[in-house]
C-alpha cells in the first residue's frame, strides 16, 4: 500500500540525515508509531461499519441523507458488489459489498457508521477516473467492467489497492444479482463515461484485459464502431 512505500521511503530518507540533525530514538519511534499499519491481511479494516438497515421501509430516505445536494441527481441506490472492495475487510458475508448511490458526477459507496446510526460515504468514484465500461450479460446476470484511469482509491483517509479493471453489480438481497437494475445502471454510466480530451486514440490501460461476453466496451456513446 501507498502509506507502507512512503514509511520505507521516510526510514531511506532519515538515515543518511542521522549524523547531520538530531534525531533520538524516541523521535523515530514517534515517527513509526504516526504512520498508518496495514494488518496482518493487508486490508483497511471496516470495524464500526456495516450495510445498515438496508432492508427496512426508511432505507432509502436514510441512504439519501448521506448524499450531499452538490451531487445533483441520485439515479440509482441499493446494495452493490465491487471487486474495488477486495482490499477491506468487512463482517464476514458481506465480502466486497456495499451500499451504493449513483450521481450526476460519481459512484459513491457508502455504509452505516453503528456507532452514529446513520450512513457515511466512504469512497468516491468520479467518472472522471474511469477510463471506460462494459457490460457483460453472461452466465448468471449481468455485471458492468470498470476500466480505471489509476489503481488506487481512498476509502476516508487510507489508500487502497484496485485493479485496473474491476466489475460492479446491483443486488436484490444477499447473493442474487439484479440484472435489470445492472442494466439500467450501465445505460447511465455509458453516457457518463466520457473520453480525455486529446486522449481519445490513446491504447487503454485495460486493453491487455479480455473479458469474455463483454457486449460493448468503450468510450460512452462514442465508440460503437465494429459492434454488431
Amino acid at each position: 500500500m501507498r502509506q507502507f512505500r512512503w514509511f520505507c521511503l521516510s526510514v531511506l530518507l532519515i538515515g543518511p540525515l542521522a549524523g547531520c540533525f538530531p534525531f533520538s530514538a524516541m523521535d523515530a519511534a514517534f515517527l513509526i508509531l504516526s504512520l498508518p499499519v496495514p494488518d496482518e491481511t493487508g486490508k483497511v479494516d471496516m470495524s464500526g461499519y456495516s450495510l445498515g438497515p438496508i432492508s427496512s421501509d426508511g432505507a432509502q430516505e436514510l441512504i439519501l441523507s448521506a448524499v450531499p445536494a452538490i451531487e445533483g441527481e441520485v439515479y440509482f441506490t441499493g446494495r452493490a458488489q465491487w471487486t474495488g472492495l477486495e482490499n477491506v475487510k468487512q463482517p464476514s458475508g458481506h465480502l466486497i459489498q456495499s451500499i451504493v448511490a449513483i450521481t450526476d458526477f460519481q459512484i459513491l459507496f457508502i455504509w452505516w457508521r453503528e456507532s452514529d446510526e446513520r450512513y457515511k460515504i466512504l469512497i468516491r468514484l468520479p467518472y472522471s477516473d474511469i477510463n471506460s465500461v462494459g457490460l457483460n450479460t453472461g452466465g448468471l446476470g449481468a455485471v458492468i467492467w470498470f476500466c480505471h484511469e489509476d489503481d488506487v482509491v481512498l476509502i476516508g483517509d487510507k489508500v487502497i489497492s484496485i485493479d485496473r479493471k474491476t466489475r460492479f453489480n446491483f443486488l436484490k438481497s444477499g447473493i442474487f444479482g439484479d440484472t435489470e437494475k445492472t442494466k439500467e445502471a450501465f445505460l447511465l454510466l455509458d453516457k457518463r463515461v466520457m473520453p480525455k480530451e486529446g486522449l481519445e486514440h490513446l491504447p487503454s490501460p485495460c486493453e491487455d484485459v479480455v473479458v469474455p461476453g463483454t457486449e460493448h466496451h468503450g468510450f460512452g456513446e462514442d465508440d460503437f464502431t465494429g459492434q454488431p
